[in-house]
């Protein structure tokens, strides 16, 4: 069982009204305390490691793009959830210390032997920006088995590291975190992207860059079918402006498709937020911002009708999504509180990369998709 004891939102980014927040839910009494920050806020290291460290209660959580909070959308501000029951976290530090070839291996022994609870879901907040997470998310899995795991990458949209995981410790950076829930998640995925363009074979890629598609360029293979199926120019434009519009999708088992959102270009490499393997075949992905709300709709219809005891909804929406649909983004989020079941319990993060299983158990990194979680 995981009951919320507090539920606090404000648009003031000042750390002072975070101070306030905090006293309001040790006056409520939590034993855990999710808090959530808006990237925009701008707030002092320094002076927020001075309030967190002080604190008797257990915190988590982490720095992102915006916020949500029922039926708002936060640019700046905080989000705090309190809850009744004492919650075990686990940050695992300086994850990028390790070469890509011992990463996994050495991250399934420091689960193996940190994570000394059976806890039936997680939350996970991650640095975004740290080049190992998704290695560790793999480690994670195989650890862990079938266990429900929901959450997100923590960041700037300046695409740079820096202190963006909240601890007891204080603000942290290239971290992974891990909040063992004690309760069961329901959790539900959905993107809506459609396939556009290809398949490619990526003939060479490190991480999160690939440097060609097809022995060609990548950059270039890239540009120039979105400019031959589309009256959108690179030149002159950022990259991204046009960019978000295409993602990348790589085909799996059940034709799901993990889609990977290319954010710039340097020298000649796309440089993707999460992993592309060598010798994947990947595709161009296209979508219209009604066929994304309405692929939306669809899919939190089905899944709301089998979550009927859940009193909460933890929402992961890609900030991609968000600058995708511009003004249209209020629709989506209509969507994910069609019926008004989750409209005053409902919080979440629009995310640098979303964290779930997929259809067949694994936990992924995603990108340009959403996440629901209901408990």
């Amino acid at each position: 069982m995981l009951n919320i004891g507090f539920k606090w939102f404000t648009q003031n980014p000042a750390i002072s009204s975070l101070n306030q927040g905090i006293e309001l839910a040790v006056e409520a009494k939590v034993q855990s305390l999710l808090i959530l920050a808006c990237a925009d806020n701008h707030i002092s290291v320094t002076e927020c490691d001075l309030l967190l460290t002080r604190l008797n209660i257990t915190i988590f959580g982490g720095v992102f793009p915006a916020l949500l909070s029922e039926e708002n959308v936060l640019t700046t501000g905080y989000v705090l959830v309190g809850f009744v029951e004492p919650i075990q976290v686990d940050t695992f530090e300086h994850i990028s210390r390790l070469s890509a070839e011992d990463a996994e291996a050495v991250y399934e022994a420091e689960i193996e032997q940190k994570l000394n609870v059976n806890a039936p879901s997680y939350f996970l907040f991650h640095d975004a920006f740290s080049p190992n997470s998704e290695y560790f998310i793999d480690a994670l899995f195989y650890c862990l088995g079938d266990v429900k795991v929901i959450g997100g990458g923590a960041g700037s949209l300046d695409f740079v590291s820096r202190p963006c995981v909240f601890t007891n410790k204080g603000m942290l950076q290239d971290v992974v975190q891990l909040a063992a829930l004690p309760a069961k998640l329901f959790i539900n995925v959905t993107h809506g992207w459609q396939i556009l363009d290809g398949p490619y074979l990526v003939t060479e890629a490190t991480a999160h860059q690939i440097t060609s598609l097809n022995y060609q360029n990548a950059a270039e293979q890239y540009q120039t079918s979105i400019e031959s199926l589309s009256d959108m120019r690179f030149e002159g434009q950022d990259f991204f402006t046009i960019a978000k519009n295409f993602p990348l999708g790589i085909k799996g088992a059940n034709d799901e498709i993990l889609v990977r959102e290319p954010i710039k270009v340097q020298n000649g490499t796309l440089e993707c937020v999460g992993n592309i393997p060598n010798n994947a075949s990947v595709y161009i992905l296209t979508g219209d911002r009604a066929g994304l709300i309405q692929s939306l709709k669809q899919s939190c219809e089905q899944f709301y009708a089998t979550t009927t005891e859940c009193n909460n909804l933890f929402i992961v929406d890609c900030i991609g999504r968000f600058l995708f649909l511009e003004n249209d983004f209020d629709q989506e989020l209509d969507a994910i509180l069609s019926g008004g079941i989750f409209k005053e319990s409902a919080f979440g993060v629009l995310s640098l990369g979303e964290i779930s299983n997929t259809q067949n158990g694994a936990i992924k990194l995603l990108n340009k998709s959403i996440v629901l979680g209901c408990f």
